[in-house]
């Protein structure tokens, strides 16, 4: 892209809110911004609405015929709604804090009535009904992304996110000039804007390389001491059940990696310690399957995070045994030992509830906003509280 070639010399234009900012002890789920996460961060609970910002992703607009007719404004207004009825992310985040919204995921042409780039329409959208969304981009990405972000910037003075993506395992961070560059077409500063260096998918034997590229990232990264925020983030989570070698009504765990990975990059000492984030209880890849498909392919499962581990308690496939085996799957759950107890979260609650038979066995989403809303509380506190 072309951007101006003079030296960095922007400053914000005026003060920004208040709770911008955050430290190395601080969580950033990467969501996927489908309901089952909207209804999951809802449910959080108070006492924990402060330790975590999300930053969450607008899926993309599926081109399967059983969704022909969804068009880019009824996809983004889902998100947004009006101030009659709240879409997804006033209703489930509301207006005290912030959060990181990234539509890098939608088709680069989609537009809005009217011409409009959907990171405009949809920031304008939210900022009208009071939301704290910050724009989340890249280097990679085109002018007309760039065009959009940048008046989002100017309307909401909330500042950027630059999200680096890795490259086969590493993140070379770009070069000052760049960035220099970056900022002065933005009109920002550094301390404006906050930095995600997103490792995505890492295989549990790359852990460790992932944690020394992650710690040559951050000491190479220009600026490193003046970003607003700075977050490591990738994930373990197998990209399906088949991939985790889970076979049907069984119980597994698997390591959460990242976890391991970002405690080992604290004790090395970077230039900066980051705050950590993850992909919760998904794979950073969403597949562009068709729903009846995936229906039909679909198993039961439970997804529970514990300390270090994914507890997967898995069922047979929802198409021959229904739903109704998700209360033998909450039953199995309650029983082990790595259950927290239904007062830990508004998802252990419901597993409890299920389990007992006060609950309805519930679908697929009512399980990823059960299993997310307990991650993102259970991980929350991990970090807030890591020594």
């Amino acid at each position: 892209m072309n951007l101006p070639t003079t030296p960095h010399t922007a400053t914000a234009a005026a003060s920004p809110p208040p709770n911008l900012v955050f430290g190395p002890r601080h969580y950033v789920p990467i969501l996927k911004g489908k309901r089952g996460e909207y209804t999951a961060l809802e449910k959080i609970q108070t006492v924990d609405e402060d330790l975590f910002t999300p930053l969450i992703e607008i899926p993309f607009i599926s081109q399967h015929a059983s969704e022909a007719n969804q068009n880019v404004k009824k996809h983004l207004d889902k998100h947004a709604g009006t101030a009659k009825k709240p879409g997804y992310i006033p209703k489930a985040w509301g207006t005290r804090r912030r959060l990181m919204l990234d539509l890098g995921l939608m088709d680069p042409a989609a537009r809005a009535p009217g011409g409009i780039h959907p990171v405009e329409y949809l920031g304008n959208q939210l900022a009208g009904l009071g939301v704290l969304a910050v724009p989340v981009f890249g280097f990679e990405r085109n002018q007309d992304f760039w065009n959009a972000v940048k008046s989002r910037v100017q309307a909401d003075n909330l500042g950027v996110c630059f999200r680096l993506s890795a490259s086969a395992g590493s993140i070379p961070p770009p070069p000052k000039a760049e960035f220099d560059r970056a900022l002065t077409f933005l009109g920002l500063k550094p301390a404006d804007c906050d930095i995600v260096l997103d490792f995505e998918a890492i295989l549990p034997k790359n852990a460790g390389s992932i944690a020394l590229a992650a710690i040559g990232a951050i000491n190479t990264l220009p600026y490193v001491q003046n970003w607003r925020t700075l977050t490591v983030a990738a994930t373990a989570f197998p990209e399906n059940m088949t991939a985790a070698k889970i076979s049907a009504n069984s119980k597994a765990t698997r390591s959460r990696e990242e976890w391991t990975m970002w405690k080992t990059l604290l004790a090395s000492s970077p230039t900066r310690e980051p705050a950590f984030g993850d992909y919760a209880i998904a794979h950073p890849d969403i597949p562009d399957i068709d729903p009846k498909l995936m229906f039909s392919m679909m198993s039961a499962n439970i997804r529970y995070t514990t300390d270090d581990e994914w507890l997967i308690v898995r069922g047979t496939q929802v198409q021959k045994a229904g739903n109704r085996q998700y209360r033998t799957l909450a039953q199995n759950l309650v029983a082990d030992h790595h259950f927290k107890g239904r007062a830990f979260s508004w998802g252990d609650q419901y597993v409890d509830d299920c389990a007992r038979g006060n609950a309805s066995p519930g679908s697929a989403e009512k399980w990823r906003s059960v299993g997310t809303n307990h991650h993102v509380t259970l991980v929350s506190r991990q970090v807030a509280n890591h020594p």
